[in-house]
């Protein structure tokens, strides 16, 4: 599973382990099935609504809980899941929690970095640091309590590992990899968040100004600005080829902000809050219709539990119309009402608990 992690820039969704809501029916003239569920929830976030529609059961996300002030959580940046573990950082500290409710103050890395991903038991930052920013640095730990920084490169010493020094943008995990994409198309791997090497065959990718990178069904895939129709594929994070996508509902209608894969079928979302999914990651067809979504570091589609969610907003300045838009096949999507949320919007996914970080902290359990 893929860990989300954003920035205040960033707009991210959510997914919880599914059911709960009743499904749709099949859309027609590609106009987007929305619902907004039946199930049942109380004040400490249980859903304990089921459905058997499309693939969901036991679904939570569709009720939250705020966290008490006096619990005096700070406003998280970033937030993370990894192996019963969830890791909120923002205005200098770093917060550990097992239960989404209950944090406490552990660590904090030496670089302040939104690029943090979970995967082969360890959380790893990549990030800039040194004076002027000159070296780029991984920071890695498997429990927030102690951190180890490895140097991957040195502005004044490019022997480090031979890695050149450039903007991270995204990272993620899967195939037993950490790759990490960057601004000029730059893309680097490790097996061990320690030893980095160069994906080889990056200068033939033309993936330049890359805003995210995704795992999606035994496969690492990235987006540029080359072309809105243009995707970047991987099985190993090293050997990369471009892909033509394509679209006879106009998909994307402007640049994918974020993309994942739930029960068979491939999910992206563009900028303008269209959903659309696809068998096969090359020909897609719309599923939802929605108002925004802003690019940033892929944090606008989150896959976990069987489902798929992400951010609906109508407007960087009216918080209160945004709503949280999910399914667990792609095709079919339900919506529910997403308070006191804003530009930064960030949820991570837990086992049998999300959270949510959005002005005020909150959590749900299943």
């Amino acid at each position: 599973m893929k860990l989300t992690h954003a920035t205040s820039l960033s707009l991210a969704l959510l997914l919880s382990a599914c059911g709960g809501g009743s499904g749709g029916n099949s859309p027609a003239n590609n106009t987007a099935v929305v619902n907004n569920g039946t199930g049942t929830g109380n004040n400490t976030g249980t859903n304990t609504g089921t459905v058997t529609a499309y693939g969901c059961t036991n679904k939570f996300g569709t009720t939250w809980t705020e966290i008490d002030a006096a619990k005096n959580v700070p406003y998280f940046s970033i937030v993370v899941y990894g192996n019963g573990l969830f890791l909120g950082m923002g205005y200098g500290d770093t917060l550990a929690s097992t239960d989404g409710e209950n944090w406490s103050k552990v660590s904090n890395s030496s670089i302040n970095s939104p690029n943090i991903a979970y995967g082969g038991g360890k959380f790893v930052k990549v990030g800039k640091a040194g004076f002027n920013f000159t070296n780029l640095i991984a920071s890695i730990t498997s429990d927030g309590v102690k951190w180890e920084d490895i140097l991957i490169s040195d502005g004044n010493d490019k022997s480090a590992q031979a890695i050149p020094v450039f903007e991270p943008v995204d990272i993620t995990y899967g195939n037993g990899r950490f790759v990490v994409v960057g601004g000029n198309g730059n893309i680097i791997w490790s097996a061990d968040g320690k030893n980095w090497n160069i994906a080889t065959s990056l200068t033939n990718t033309k993936v330049i100004g890359s805003v995210w990178v995704a795992f999606a069904n035994g496969k690492f895939f990235t987006y540029g600005t080359v072309s809105k129709n243009q995707l970047s594929v991987s099985s190993d994070g090293n050997t990369w080829q471009t892909q033509v996508i394509t679209s006879d509902e106009g998909f994307p209608t402007d640049i994918i902000t974020g993309m994942q894969y739930v029960n068979g079928k491939y999910v992206a979302i563009d900028s303008k809050g269209v959903i659309a999914y696809s068998t096969d990651s090359i020909s897609w067809k719309i599923g939802y219709r929605g108002r925004g979504s802003t690019p940033a570091r892929g944090n606008q589609m989150v896959a976990g539990g069987g489902q798929v969610m992400a951010v609906d907003y109508a407007s960087a300045f009216v918080a209160d119309d945004h709503a949280v838009v999910y399914s667990c096949d792609g095709v079919h999507w339900d919506k529910i009402a997403a308070p006191h949320a804003n530009v930064t919007y960030m949820i991570a996914i837990g086992d049998n608990v999300a959270v949510r970080s959005s002005g005020k902290m909150a959590f749900s359990r299943r």
